[in-house]
This record gives C-alpha cells, structure tokens and sequence, in this order.
C-alpha cells in the first residue's frame, strides 16, 4: 500500500529533465519529484498447491513503463510489526485474510519511481501460507486501484516461463527454494544489483 501521510518521511528532490546543452544559453528545465524514505513489509503468499499470488501493476504516471507483477505488500505503520503489518496489506489488497504468516526470509533496500513519486525502501519480506482463493482487495488507496489491474495464483513454471518484471526483481531467483519448503534460516538480502528500480508500489 502506498501512504504519503508521512510527510516526515518525505523530501524534494530537484531534476533536470531536459534543456539545452549550449553552455551560453542553458534552457534546463526543471521538475520536483518526492522522495518517500520508509519501511515496509511484503509477503510471498503461497496456496496448499505452492503456488503464488501476485498483483499485476502498472505506474499510472508513466505509461510508457512496462506491467509488472508484485507480491502483496506497503509501507509499515509506526510502532507497527512487520508481520502485522503483512497481514494487514494482505487482507487489504488481495482480501485474504486466514494467512498464516511465516518468518522473514529475505530483506531488499529498493528505489523505484512509482506514481510520480521516488520510493527509497527497506523491506522485509515474509512466507506466509493460505487455503487460497479470488482477488477481492478490501482497501485500496487512489493510486494502486488506479495501478491494480488484476492478480492471480502462479505455479512455480508458468511463473518462471512468463517473462512480465517481477517485484521483487530477484523474485524467480529465490522463490524455487521457498516453493521446495526450503526456508533460510536468517533472512537474505535480495535486494537489486546494482540498486536500482524503475517501477514498483507499494
């Protein structure tokens, strides 16, 4: 879930996005994108058949992004426990709500660019298991019901057959094993290399 409430959390930054080259008369253009720096927790939910949901997206700022596919997840609230925090996003962006959520296994530090604004985010990642069932998102905030296109339930093949971008972007790497019910025993960091990340919600 996106949430911009916290404007603490959140600075200016001032872009080039365009101008002339000739050092005499520059002709810069220049844009104001924020930044979101945050917390957040996100959840690999798998049904009785080891299969996992995912939400399709899009960026409705950016047209010209490609569709994704992403994991349930936001932003953790103050005070709030990551695991807590997963069942909540869980019940309101899919509507499953008798999950039964797992431990951390893996963190990732992100920036992406999502609905014109420029998330920095360090998340932490939860297994959890459920009995499956249909998209119905209970509460979703302006921008993901304007980015949430759909979801559905992926066999492990179909997911690493299908070449759609993936949130997160090592998701084929690592999920094969969480599927096998190998679970790691500390979290690991999948983040992206070299960090980077164009698209995204959450």
């Amino acid at each position: 879930m996106v949430c911009v409430a916290d404007f603490g959390q959140i600075r200016s930054l001032r872009l080039i996005v365009g101008g002339d080259t000739d050092e005499e008369q520059p002709n810069y253009r220049v844009s104001t994108m924020w930044t979101m720096k945050r917390p957040a927790a996100r959840v690999v939910i798998l049904d009785r058949s080891q299969r996992v949901f995912l939400i399709s997206g899009r960026d409705p700022a950016d047209p010209s992004k490609r569709p994704w596919l992403e994991i349930p997840g936001g932003g953790i609230d103050p005070g709030e426990d990551s695991a807590v925090a997963v069942a909540r996003e869980l019940y309101e962006e899919t509507g499953i709500e008798d999950a039964e959520i797992g431990p951390v296994i893996w963190t990732q530090h992100v920036e992406f660019d999502f609905g014109g604004i420029h998330f920095d985010s360090n998340e932490r990642i939860h297994v959890a298991w459920c009995d499956g069932g249909e998209w119905k998102p209970k509460h979703l905030e302006y921008l993901e019901a304007a980015a949430f296109t759909g979801a559905q339930w992926y066999s492990l093949e179909d997911l690493l057959a299908d070449d759609t971008p993936v949130l997160p972007e090592r998701l084929r790497e690592f999920l094969p094993d969480i599927v096998a019910g190998r679970l790691p025993s500390t979290p690991i960091d999948i983040s992206p290399r070299p960090l980077r990340g164009t698209t995204g919600l959450g």
